[in-house]
């Protein structure tokens, strides 16, 4: 524990580091606080926000998904050490598919992007589903491909999220960053939550029993919750992305 503890401190360090000396302040900042009454405002009238909070939900069945690795090492690869691997994976794909997004986004726009990456996130779940998990190797190549849209996705959101700052800055003169960026981590929160819960849900519905021999329909159960859950699921999306408007020719506009 100690030496995994020391080894994300001093990870999160040398990230912050980056962050701190390469982030270059572009809105002048200002000693004028929103009243509690604008901070309000910012999510009633934030049309933009609103659509983002939605797409966000969607995130559920990934929770969903994430909450049952450790069910799908112990039970369907028959060995629980396999987590640490699976999480790692993830973990890794998960930043690799943040570093094209600039370049995507800069060529098609961030509603585009998230759109595209929605879909291949739908395709390569059933494609996993059909793959199955006789391969470990197999396993190990899905996990990170599946990570690397995970990651895509979750940072256009953030970018997207920053738009809908300057567009309430555009519509009420006040800006209002905290309130709004409070709004991703709560929502990270109760989608986390949520997902876990569901994840709950979906072990007595596919016949789960606890540390008992599991049967192929309760495995089966498992592996769709895994694969089809989260990329179906998150199709969903694309219904609020489809009236989110904040594209970048109207916030030049």
């Amino acid at each position: 524990y100690l030496y995994t503890a020391a080894l994300f401190a001093s990870s999160a360090g040398v990230l912050m580091l980056l962050a701190f000396f390469n982030t270059r302040e572009r809105v002048p900042a200002s000693s004028e606080k929103p009243t509690l009454r604008q901070s309000r405002d910012a999510l009633i009238q934030n049309r933009p926000l609103q659509m983002i909070i939605l797409m966000s939900l969607v995130n559920v069945f990934a929770m969903a998904s994430q909450s049952l690795f450790v069910y799908f090492a112990t039970y369907n690869l028959g060995d629980r050490l396999i987590l640490p691997t699976l999480m790692a994976i993830t973990v890794l794909a998960i930043v690799a598919g943040m570093l094209p997004v600039p370049w995507l986004v800069a060529r098609l726009g961030k509603k585009t992007t998230f759109a595209i990456l929605t879909l291949l996130k739908a395709a390569t779940s059933l494609l996993y589903y059909f793959v199955g998990y006789e391969s470990l190797n197999a396993v190990y190549v899905m996990t990170f491909v599946n990570g690397l849209m995970i990651g895509g996705t979750g940072i256009v959101i953030t970018a997207m999220i920053a738009d809908s700052i300057e567009y309430m800055q555009w519509k009420t003169g006040t800006r209002s960053e905290g309130i709004i960026f409070s709004v991703q981590t709560f929502m990270a929160k109760i989608t986390t939550a949520i997902g876990g819960f569901m994840g709950g849900i979906a072990l007595t519905m596919v016949g789960y029993i606890p540390n008992g021999v599991q049967s192929q329909e309760t495995l089966t159960g498992i592996f769709i919750v895994l694969t089809l859950v989260p990329g179906v699921g998150g199709l969903f999306a694309l219904l609020p992305l489809a009236r989110y408007e904040l594209t970048e020719l109207r916030h030049q506009e």
